[in-house]
């Protein structure tokens, strides 16, 4: 039961990736956020398949833990952070929770993948 529930668990974040995904086709920063999330989409879907190194899902936990302490920094900062928009001063908020969102299921994927074995 317990490896069916994280199967759902993983398809569910894979298609809620791919949302995200999908709806940054209207934003103005569209290359950045789309390739995020897109590949966390995509890790899910490797992960379900036995491919995703969980040495590869460590990297791009640690990736979105560096960049959310970054943006919460600069944010906290006054600065602009990198590839700001003018006229969208409330995205911080969404672009560090999409961080740390992606960031911990990766996290989760490295533990699972470390527990199953996988290389």
């Amino acid at each position: 039961m317990r490896s069916s529930l994280s199967s759902v668990l993983n398809w569910l974040m894979a298609a809620a990736f791919a949302v995200f995904a999908g709806l940054q086709i209207n934003d103005p920063d569209l290359v950045y956020w789309f390739t995020f999330y897109a590949l966390g989409s995509l890790a899910c879907v490797l992960f379900h398949l036995k491919r995703l190194p969980p040495a590869a899902a460590l990297s791009f936990a640690i990736l979105c833990g560096v960049l959310a302490l970054l943006w919460i920094l600069l944010t906290a900062l006054g600065q602009p952070l990198p590839g700001k928009v003018p006229g969208m001063e409330s995205e911080e908020e969404k672009e560090i929770l999409g961080f740390v969102l992606v960031g911990v299921w990766m996290g989760i994927l490295y533990y699972r993948g470390k527990r199953m074995g996988m290389t």
